[in-house]
């Protein structure tokens, strides 16, 4: 388990000298918070800023461009509520013009580190050795411009970008063209355009107010920020259990019953889509009539496994909330966040690991005629239940349970 660094001797908001402190991190977005907050001082593992910024959630969704529904278990504020947690100002500007959107380079260019919007699909070293068919749309990726580089002739159309991103173990570079494609594009899905948005953050002043930037000051409210585990774990733990409709234990318990529904609807429209095609005489040739639903299906159902396991994080984000649960407990010397945090681990994170496993499984078996398919869904839907229930177990202990006296190790 990766344990969150003592607290900084520097004053935060205040560069830190020498390299920047990037880390190849597991999610864009806790990737970047983390490392925009060690480059100011505050060396907190992901899994802390995961868990500080109440980043577990549920969500089930059906998106009118996409032909399959969206299924995913991180907060979409994480970032907001992270600052606010911690004290920090947020400011998300979205330019109206390309002038304003250049504000984010100077501000790189004067020595501030800023995190971006950007779609990976124009950055080269995303694509290292990748054909480019592969290439992908996403706008709501998440990287920290950390500094620029200029070649001998000075002129902005030389001038490089070093960059902090989960892409990398290492700060990679791109060309300023390239960062103004992937920031502007009007690719991919209309609710997914970065729109060349950009992050500030203000930190506290020792005196009061901000610093209007990110340097400068150190800041009291961050003194403590161990005293914020516990609101957090239960902060996380009250939304899942109030959400309701396909958000949190209420979207788990319904996911099973509404994914069934998704295929059953799919596969009725593209058969009455093939059945008037037929009508008109299509195909030709004496070529059999396509059935786009099996792949449609097939496709979403890998999809929705993918993005349940997408990188380490893993388990639908359970295993991220996992760590910071036992890194929590081994911070505050608290034995009850610890057994809490053992259950999730034995218990949730293989449960969501076998649920995945159904998903992928569920696309192969698609093609059968939907019967092998039934018997998967019906297994997917219990587990769901199963996992449901215990999940919501574990976060009522998490309301209820009075913490341990703090012995801080820190």
């Amino acid at each position: 388990m990766q344990t969150t660094t003592n607290q900084p001797k520097i004053p935060l908001g205040e560069p830190v000298g020498g390299p920047f402190p990037h880390q190849q991190g597991r999610d864009c977005v806790t990737s970047a918070m983390r490392n925009v907050l060690a480059g100011n001082g505050l060396d907190l593992s992901e899994s802390m800023v995961f868990g500080l910024g109440d980043g577990l959630s549920f969500w089930y969704s059906d998106i009118p461009e996409s032909p399959f529904p969206v299924l995913l278990g991180q907060n979409l504020t994480l970032e907001e509520d992270l600052c606010h947690r911690l004290g920090i100002e947020l400011i998300v500007h979205e330019p109206a013009n390309s002038d304003e959107a250049e504000e984010a380079f100077n501000r790189v260019r004067a020595g501030i580190p800023t995190i971006i919007k950007a779609d990976p699909y124009y950055l080269d070293y995303c694509w290292e050795g990748i054909p480019d068919e592969y290439r992908q749309h996403f706008g709501e990726h998440l990287l920290l411009l950390v500094s620029t580089t200029s070649e001998p002739e000075n002129t902005s159309l030389s001038e490089n970008v070093l960059i902090s991103d989960i892409w990398s173990s290492r700060l990679e570079t791109a060309t300023l063209e390239q960062l103004r494609r992937a920031r502007s594009t009007e690719e991919g899905y209309s609710f997914l355009l970065p729109q060349n948005r950009w992050y500030e953050l203000r930190f506290p002043s020792p005196t009061g107010g901000s610093t209007g930037g990110s340097t400068g000051g150190s800041v009291d409210p961050l003194k403590g920020w161990q005293a914020e585990i516990w609101p957090a774990a239960r902060s996380i733990s009250q939304k899942m259990l109030s959400a309701r409709g396909y958000f949190g234990i209420s979207g788990i318990r319904a996911t099973g019953s509404a994914l069934a529904s998704w295929i059953h609807a799919t596969s009725r429209a593209t058969s009455r889509a093939t059945s008037r095609a037929a009508s008109r005489g299509q195909p030709r040739d004496g070529q059999p009539v396509e059935q786009p639903a099996e792949e449609i299906i097939k496709t979403g159902l890998s999809v929705i496994a993918q993005r349940m396991d997408e990188g380490a994080t893993g388990s639908c984000f359970r295993a991220l909330f996992t760590e910071f649960l036992l890194e929590g407990a081994e911070i505050l010397a608290d034995p009850t966040l610890y057994e809490i945090g053992t259950s999730f681990k034995d218990e949730v994170v293989p449960l969501w690991q076998t649920i995945i496993q159904l998903f992928r499984k569920a696309a192969t078996k698609q093609t059968a005629r939907y019967a092998d398919l039934e018997t998967v869904l019906l297994e997917l839907e219990q587990n769901l239940q199963v996992v449901a229930s215990l999940e919501e177990r574990l976060y009522r202990e998490l309301c209820t349970a009075e913490p341990s006296p703090t012995r801080s190790k820190l």
